[in-house]
């Protein structure tokens, strides 16, 4: 009996003890983590790409102790109570910090997404974060399972099982307030061919969004998911009212789409005719780029495309050459 009192002592004071800090490459890991920039670094990206499942190992624990914080507990507990409780009672608790978006939980998730990660090591905690009260980590950690070329993108790696379980989480987020959660989320479905019974009503659903960035993403996989005319048609009729859109930055990633797509050639390419015209250089390059992708064009058009010869912008010109003299195009 005498040896009880005795370890219990010890298993308490190994408990208590603090572990040694972890060191790599000659520094330690709190302060890798303290060095972590929130804004995108091609020298620290190509860093921790070097520290393979080191980095991602430091990442994960981060992430979890974060989450684990009393103060983000807090947080989370209060925001259900919120739904429960009157305003009166719900005043007598004491009110958590306020969430902060973008911070130091985006922080690590934008990293660990960033990642190649081979080994799943920060699967679990890409779960855990889609589910994130910062909206800057659920949208990074839907880019953790879509990141990477086809082959390496983790939900085309995984377990069929564990996938088809994160298809409601993907689902949801087309719900999510924050709009680039929304978008993240259409990229990720694109990945589940297989449930296109859920998959391609939801899409056509996000054909509303309130974004065109969200409107566009979902156009662009529901056209090619579709298999019905219907469907794909007012997929293509999205992206061609944003390929007319005064906002250039989305309206040549519209072209792109269309011509990528190479579908509804009867609608779409007199809209991408419609805009060899347009004076933002990146528009017209892209939209002439496209109509290589279609046989058919209507009469007269390759007359407007020659025109494009005559160009000021450099680029346009070199590509309208190419597309004249494509032995597909507009015969």
């Amino acid at each position: 009996l005498w040896l009880l009192p005795a370890i219990l002592a010890a298993v308490t004071a190994a408990w208590l003890w603090p572990a040694p800090e972890r060191v790599l490459r000659g520094k330690l890991e709190r302060e890798w983590i303290a060095e972590l920039k929130p804004e995108y670094d091609p020298d620290q990206e190509v860093l921790w790409k070097s520290l393979g499942d080191d980095g991602i190992r430091m990442l994960v624990r981060r992430y979890r102790v974060l989450h684990g914080s009393s103060e983000y507990v807090w947080q989370r507990a209060y925001r259900r109570l919120s739904r429960i409780l009157p305003d009166g009672v719900l005043r007598r608790f004491p009110s958590p910090a306020g969430i902060v978006t973008a911070g130091p939980r985006t922080t690590l998730i934008s990293r660990l997404g960033s990642l190649e990660d081979p080994n799943g090591l920060g699967l679990a905690v890409a779960t855990l974060a889609l589910d994130d009260l910062d909206a800057g980590a659920r949208s990074s950690a839907i880019s953790y399972f879509t990141h990477g070329t086809i082959r390496n993108v983790p939900l085309t790696r995984m377990d069929p099982r564990a996938k088809a379980r994160l298809l409601p989480e993907f689902l949801a987020g087309l719900r999510d307030s924050d709009w680039l959660v929304r978008n993240n989320s259409v990229s990720a479905l694109r990945f589940f061919p297989e449930a296109s019974s859920v998959v391609i009503p939801a899409l056509s659903r996000a054909l509303l969004d309130s974004r065109p960035e969200v409107q566009l993403a979902a156009a662009w996989i529901l056209a090619g998911l579709a298999t019905d005319p219907v469907t794909q048609r007012a997929a293509i009729s999205v992206m061609i009212a944003i390929l007319a859109s005064p906002n250039d930055q989305i309206a040549w990633q519209a072209a792109e789409a269309l011509g990528e797509l190479g579908v509804q050639p009867e609608i779409a390419v007199p809209a991408l005719m419609a805009t060899l015209g347009s004076t933002n250089a990146l528009v017209a390059e892209t939209s002439v780029g496209a109509l290589e992708r279609f046989s058919s064009w209507p009469a007269g058009s390759r007359a407007t495309v020659e025109k494009l010869l005559g160009n000021p912008d450099a680029a346009v010109r070199q590509r309208a050459t190419n597309v004249l003299a494509a032995p597909a195009a507009g015969k």
